[in-house]
């Protein structure tokens, strides 16, 4: 054990010099989150596994928001943490927190999957259950048919705003952070933000007048 900790503490040393760059680690990942990371570059899928049960309600979240389907939802998951494992080694610690990296991944997914799927909103339905199916079927089928919503609401907006509002509001990552994802600064991705969502009041008033 004492080997394994020395190899791992000798790595991370490593990496705060390499360059000449210190390693900026976000506050999230302070601590339980940063020591899993690096003990998975190690190769202990133990830690990776730790990772996969704290974050995956996030990411599946953000992939099922997009595409309404839990099974494809669960693919993106699925295709999301794997992609992260074989690229753990690669991850730097530049600030950005390491779901922020893990969404970014997912959303790539979530995208490819979209545009070859060839699904029309009204398969989807078959994702709704049947009114008295179970009794939470109800509010099931109300939840479906938001997310079937949004999906519609989210393909009026060019990919660069669709991609801040999925990460802002279904990753929870604030303005810096997807900057950091998405290679924009923080202030480009508030603008982004902006004018998305005056972009969606448009498109929802234009609806309820027609």
């Amino acid at each position: 054990m004492s080997n394994r900790l020395d190899r791992l503490a000798a790595r991370i040393a490593r990496r705060a010099t390499h360059g000449g760059e210190s390693l900026q680690v976000h506050g999230d990942d302070a601590g339980e989150v940063f020591e899993l990371v690096e003990s998975a570059r190690e190769g202990d899928r133990l830690a990776f596994a730790v990772l996969y049960d704290r974050f995956h309600p996030r990411v599946y979240r953000m992939a099922l928001a997009r595409l309404c389907s839990p099974e494809d939802a669960e693919d993106v998951v699925s295709e999301t943490f794997l992609r992260a494992w074989r690229a753990l080694d690669r991850f730097q610690w530049t600030g950005a927190p390491f779901l922020g990296w893990l969404l970014t991944i997912a959303h790539s997914q979530a995208m490819t999957v979209h545009r070859t799927r060839a699904r029309r909103p009204a398969t989807a339905m078959a994702d709704v259950p049947e009114i008295g199916e179970r009794g939470g079927a109800p509010l099931a089928q109300e939840q479906s048919i938001e997310r079937m919503e949004i999906q519609r609401l989210l393909e009026h907006l060019p990919e660069d705003q669709r991609s801040v509002l999925m990460l802002r509001f279904y990753g929870g990552l604030g303005a810096e952070e997807i900057g950091q994802q998405l290679g924009k600064s923080a202030a480009s991705v508030r603008q982004l933000q902006m004018r998305a969502l005056e972009r969606l009041a448009r498109l929802q008033r234009k609806e309820r007048a027609a």
